[in-house]
């Protein structure tokens, strides 16, 4: 794994060596995003607390909530996506990746880790809009972009700005690459990724997004 720091100390671009390829078959069981208009993205989540390294105890589930400020698309109603699959937080090469997450930012035991699934899919007829809501902060601690797979699409470029209209130019543009983690202070900067295209008549791009604190309702 390699790690280089991008801009500025809080934030820190990991590669990891290891195969994640196993993980992508549980980007196939996730349903439709029902809170996004278009029906191209697809969304799980579940909460763990952290009890020590690479145990990870899952959380009661429960909505998600985020403010119309926060998340313009899909702000101020209550959130509910179903769960990921039990299995997965056994697989070895995510507790890797969980684990370098907390390491970056300091977890503490007993902190409350919010794992994201979502695949977001296009064609030709309907871009696959990464981030929906724009250029935002998710109103957690901390995010991580981890992404797992581009099958058959272009662009996907995140960019990390210090201000919220976009007035300024990003500070980061990077598309990241299967076994690339993006970890960022979400105080500190906001995140945008542009919308997949397709390369051929559909594509599709899997990441996980973990974040520290969790945005599920305590």
């Amino acid at each position: 794994m390699n790690s280089k720091s991008l801009a500025s100390p809080i934030i820190n671009l990991f590669k990891f060596t290891e195969d994640f390829s196993g993980l992508t078959k549980y980007f196939e069981q996730l349903p439709v995003d029902p809170y996004v208009p278009g029906n191209y993205r697809h969304h799980g989540l579940s909460c763990f607390k952290y009890t020590d390294h690479n145990l990870w105890e899952k959380q009661a589930h429960k909505y998600i909530f985020q403010d119309d400020k926060t998340n313009p698309v899909a702000g101020g109603i209550k959130r509910e996506y179903p769960v990921i699959d039990d299995q997965l937080i056994d697989e070895p090469t995510l507790k890797i990746a969980l684990q370098q997450f907390c390491n970056s930012i300091n977890a503490q035991l007993g902190d409350l880790i919010d794992i994201h699934m979502l695949r977001t899919v296009t064609t030709h007829e309907q871009l696959g809009k990464a981030a929906p809501e724009g250029i935002h902060r998710d109103a957690v601690n901390y995010v991580g972009i981890f992404c797992i797979n581009r099958h058959k699409i272009t662009a996907g470029e995140t960019h990390l700005y210090t201000d919220k209209a976009g007035a300024r130019p990003p500070v980061v543009r990077k598309i990241l690459e299967p076994g690339e983690m993006l970890i960022i202070d979400d105080s500190k900067v906001f995140h945008f990724t542009d919308a997949v295209k397709p390369t051929s008549d559909e594509g599709y791009r899997d990441v996980f997004v973990f974040t520290q604190s969790t945005l599920m309702s305590v």
